[in-house]
């Protein structure tokens, strides 16, 4: 609650008093640092021993997948690590949530084919937080070729949902400010 309203400090605070911590908890303070955008801190939490010693949920790797958009360094190798161990350490299957944090991720630090073979390679097929996930990362480099490919898979799968025309909106609308149309 303390993080929700921009409180970092005491959330953190309130966290290290606790007597104990279940994967509740450290998915919250995790959760905690990625709203804050601080990736490097949530890797941290989960690095640092704090949870390598629990069992993760499916929940703890959105979450970690999630904040390795915003840490200092590119971490997409990191990341792609930590996706692969899901299933041989923790023996859980990557889900369309996964993917789609996955392909977030690689399309934030600009690397969109990975990000398109990673949902060619999917074991389903990609659903619409996928290119969501896709579109969104178009936007965000001005990719308009690919964003215009995302759109078109997005729209089959939701063309009711608002969402997605924000996201084509917003990306054509950087296409006329750059002056490209």
């Amino acid at each position: 609650m303390y993080a929700k309203c921009g409180h970092l400090d005491d959330a953190v605070f309130f966290f290290n008093q606790m007597p104990q911590r279940d994967i509740i908890s450290w998915n919250t303070l995790i959760r905690t640092y990625v709203l804050f955008r601080l990736g490097d801190r949530a890797i941290a939490v989960e690095s640092d021993g704090g949870m390598w010693g629990r069992a993760r949920s499916c929940v703890s790797y959105i979450l970690i997948i999630s904040a390795c958009k915003y840490t200092n360094v590119v971490s997409v190798d990191t990341c792609q690590r930590l996706f692969h161990s899901m299933s041989s350490s923790q023996m859980i299957e990557a889900g369309p949530e996964h993917y789609a944090a996955m392909v977030h991720v690689l399309g934030f630090w600009g690397c969109f084919d990975k990000a398109e073979k990673l949902i060619m390679d999917m074991p389903f097929k990609p659903d619409a937080s996928v290119w969501r996930a896709l579109l969104d990362s178009c936007r965000l480099h001005s990719d308009y070729l690919r964003g215009r490919q995302a759109a078109q898979r997005l729209l089959a799968l939701e063309p009711q949902d608002p969402s997605t025309y924000i996201l084509i909106a917003n990306l054509f609308t950087l296409l006329l400010v750059d002056g490209n149309a």
